[in-house]
């Protein structure tokens, strides 16, 4: 039994880490699609600069955070573009908050996502499907596997308050309900029967819709 111990933690030593595909875009630059470990922001010199520029922005504000035990079992999938510039600012300053509240950079899980017409905001395996990650960064908070809140693009409010919110069970909504409403929609209804009450449906994404470029986005179509 000892040796069958020993040989399956030298087995799980030796098993790869998350490596991402990585891809030149139609400007020439170097990006990063797939499953990633956080190390690849924090070392690689391609992203390794705006990660530490960004990551300082953010400070605690001195206030309690008592609700930060709530959030010990959470884990948070983080969809991003390496190309995108609210991925580069939200994503190192969201990671700068989580780990000096004392969280574990383990409860982050990192997948970066294409640019590009053919893939945009897609991963090479499709990590995204079923999400609807309309907007990146997308962050997605989950207990025993099941979302339970999420933020998108940027916080409603800031990202301390936001996650504040969350812990205590009182989530803002994620920006961009009116591209969320349509996604579900198309995901739940046919569209004869969409057809049949388009009007209360267009009603509702005019409610909805916040600023002009709410639904401009490849992925809701």
């Amino acid at each position: 039994m000892r040796f069958s111990i020993i040989v399956l933690l030298a087995i799980a030593h030796t098993l790869p880490a998350q490596i991402p595909e990585n891809y030149t875009n139609s400007h020439g630059e170097r990006h990063i699609a797939g499953p990633f470990e956080l190390d690849l922001l924090k070392t690689d010199t391609t992203f390794k600069k705006w990660f530490e520029a960004n990551s300082q922005k953010f400070k605690l504000k001195g206030e309690s955070t008592k609700w930060k035990k709530n959030l010990k079992t959470t884990q948070v999938d983080i969809y991003l573009g390496s190309w995108c510039g609210d991925s580069k600012n939200q994503v190192p300053q969201f990671v700068k908050m989580w780990t000096d509240l004392g969280l574990k950079e383990e409860q982050l899980h990192f997948t970066a996502l294409y640019d590009g017409i053919e893939k945009y905001k897609q991963g090479p395996n499709h990590e995204e499907k079923g999400l609807h990650i309309h907007r990146v960064p997308t962050f997605i908070f989950k207990k025993e596997g099941k979302e339970y809140a999420r933020i998108v693009e940027s916080p409603r409010n800031d990202l301390e308050k936001d996650l504040a919110q969350i812990a205590l069970g009182y989530a803002s909504e994620p920006n961009y309900q009116a591209a969320t409403y349509l996604l579900n929609l198309f995901d739940s209804t046919s569209m004869e029967d969409i057809w049949k009450d388009v009007n209360n449906h267009f009603a509702e994404v005019w409610r909805l819709t916040g600023k002009d470029s709410e639904l401009n986005t490849q992925s809701i179509i």
